[in-house]
């Protein structure tokens, strides 16, 4: 999608030649999460931690790994059939640059992120 103008180059070309090289079922990109995540739930006008992620780098088990289909992800049309993209073997493709995640919807949200005053 053009909603993702920093997305890195040839990320597809990366991604398909992941899939298939490793025989995976879908490769999706993936970014690490520093903070908490949140779950809001609009009816009750609250939110429930679902991620506490304040424990230090050094001695934290896990991960909070974010995805986003519509930033890059590739599949094989079996899973499409399924109508399920994460049943088989996924690959969570690591893009280092957290950057590239922005997605921008117009031209007057890509100004104003450039800081241009509209």
């Amino acid at each position: 999608s053009e909603n993702y103008p920093y997305r890195p180059e040839k990320i597809f070309d990366k991604l398909i030649r992941k899939l298939i090289n490793n025989n995976y079922d879908t490769v999706i990109a993936s970014k690490v999460e520093k903070g908490s995540l949140w779950k809001r739930n609009r009816k009750e006008n609250n939110y429930d931690c679902i991620y506490d992620n304040q424990t230090p780098r050094k001695v934290r088990e896990n991960q909070l790994v974010a995805t986003n289909t519509g930033y890059a992800c590739v599949t094989r049309p079996s899973k499409i059939r399924e109508g399920n993209l994460l049943n088989g073997k996924t690959f969570f493709y690591e893009i280092q640059d957290p950057f590239s995640f922005v997605e921008v919807n117009d031209i007057d949200q890509y100004k104003k992120f450039l800081g241009y005053s509209i």
